[in-house]
């Protein structure tokens, strides 16, 4: 459909199937490194499909040379890191074995169990344990790369130099280098995508920005539009909305419109192979694709283990949230040049981001008296900076240390509460939008990532109803919090659940949600 609606506001909307269906067989095909490196992560099967997806795409296929670059720097350490998973994880799920079988013997003697109904108890650990250490072993026997054949003689390389020769981009000489260096920072400073995200690393923090300049000089002297192949879902690359991701930034479409003229599309691996299986006529198998979807997708930093106490964790989410209304109202009061107000967007789009993160049920762990949060250094920088003086006490308890070392006012949780129960009613809107989505996308290559985008919004749903619980006992225990009246919410099906209102008084209603 051609629309001034539509055409005024791209990258607002989520482009339909026919457009992934016309880039992948028409337009120029770029992959990001992180693609290239999925190739040593893949199954000998699934490796040999997506080579030959790529050797179908032929002469519409390329790739800048700060891509080359990036995949030449870490491709060692892409294959250590999975030959690792085959040590590691053996590993852990045998402490976790001995674990579970040492607490069911000290049962046992505590409760006068007959060594005969203890084995009943232990022989399933015991086989179940067994079963998946034999399916681990047959799977790193199946796996055909090691380290030394990497180093030595790298079959993946072989293929990817016939697939790229005449394929790959120039580098930029040194005059450019410095030139765009500079220009990255200026654009760091107002906060225009792509890699803002990455201004803090301390190496390669201009990586993202260079591939977008170099695929941008290509496009522009080619004159073609360009299907973007990444799995890059930070937001200085992607637009999100309620979770979901709704395409490239706007941004970045409108840079790509006024310099090259043509169509610029993004998608990632799973969604590239989907399409090319059916576009193509090349064998890709669910295998394949279902490998390409469970990528990594928190860019390409390294996720490191913090633990702080429940008081601790609320109050990061409380700070966070008021950092975000304190921009909000910086919005609203006007003043702010065009320039500041990117800066404060990019920002709050950051803050977000990492409240999701932080909310987020695949990465936590309740530990009792402690939360563990995965995240990467960076951020967790970012949040310690967030909290100010009070920071380098306050977060003693990281890596293994579950000390409360932070007090939390009354104030502080209740204004949080506030926060939660917000998100929690925007949540239910988002949940309702992304069943309408999946209703809208079944039977399509999109149908396995929306049904994931929603999966996604029910557990964030689920893990805010259990900190508004903590919250609402929290304060039970230490202020003259009580429950007031009850209000309807609208469930995806059209009828009504209760929602329980609790305040510090009559007059400020809060609440929960009733199923």
């Amino acid at each position: 459909m051609t629309s001034s609606f539509l055409t005024n506001f791209s990258g607002m909307w989520r482009r339909p199937v026919g457009d992934y269906d016309r880039a992948v067989s028409e337009y120029l095909v770029v992959l990001d490194a992180n693609v290239l490196l999925q190739l040593y992560r893949f199954t000998p099967d699934a490796r040999n499909e997506l080579i030959n997806v790529l050797r179908k795409i032929d002469d519409r296929l390329w790739i800048p040379h700060q891509v080359a670059k990036e995949y030449y720097d870490r491709r060692v350490d892409a294959i250590k890191e999975h030959l690792d998973l085959y040590a590691s994880v053996p590993k852990a799920l045998g402490e976790a074995r001995a674990k579970a079988i040492q607490e069911i013997n000290t049962f046992a003697r505590r409760c006068s169990i007959s060594g005969k109904d203890r084995d009943g108890l232990t022989r399933p650990i015991e086989s179940a344990f067994d079963a998946v250490m034999k399916d681990i072993e047959q799977r790193k026997e199946v796996f055909d790369l090691n380290l030394a054949k990497v180093v030595t003689g790298d079959p993946v390389l072989e293929d990817l130099a016939r697939i790229f020769d005449g394929k790959t981009g120039d580098p930029f000489d040194s005059e450019d280098v410095e030139k765009f260096a500079e220009e990255f920072k200026k654009r760091v400073e107002g906060a225009v995508p792509p890699g803002f995200e990455d201004a803090r690393k301390a190496e390669n923090a201009h990586g993202d920005y260079f591939v977008w300049e170099q695929l941008l000089q290509e496009a522009a002297k080619r004159n073609v539009p360009v299907l973007f192949v990444t799995n890059d879902e930070k937001k200085d690359w992607v637009r999100k909305q309620a979770g979901i991701t709704v395409g490239p930034r706007p941004e970045l479409i409108a840079e790509f419109g006024k310099r090259c003229g043509t169509d610029f599309l993004l998608a990632n691996l799973g969604l590239f192979l989907s399409v090319a299986k059916r576009k193509l006529g090349i064998a890709v198998s669910e295998s394949t694709v279902a490998q390409a979807e469970s990528v990594e997708r928190r860019g390409k930093r390294r996720v490191e283990e913090y633990v702080v106490s429940h008081k601790d964790y609320l109050r990061i989410q409380s700070r966070i949230a008021s950092e975000l209304q304190r921009l909000a109202r910086a919005v609203r009061e006007g003043g702010a040049s065009s320039k500041e107000r990117s800066s404060i967007r990019a920002r709050s789009e950051y803050l977000a981001d990492l409240l999701e993160l932080i909310t987020d049920p695949d990465s936590l762990l309740d530990l009792g008296g402690s939360v563990l949060i995965e995240m990467d250094s960076q951020r967790w920088e970012y949040v310690q900076e967030l909290l100010g003086g009070g920071a380098e006490e306050s977060f003693k308890g990281t890596i293994g240390d579950s000390r409360e070392t932070s007090l939390l006012s009354v104030d502080e949780v209740r204004d949080h509460l506030i926060h939660l129960e917000g998100e929690f009613r925007r949540t239910l809107n988002a949940r309702m939008q992304a069943e309408r989505i999946l209703v809208q996308v079944e039977g399509t290559a999109e149908q396995s990532e929306a049904d994931r985008e929603l999966q996604i919004i029910t557990r964030h749903a689920a893990n805010i109803r259990s900190q508004i619980a903590a919250a609402e006992e929290f304060l039970a225990r230490n202020s003259d919090f009580k429950i007031t009246d009850r209000i309807r919410v609208p469930r995806s099906d059209g009828s009504f659940a209760s929602w329980t209102g609790r305040a510090p008084s009559p007059e400020k209603e809060r609440g929960d949600f009733d199923g």
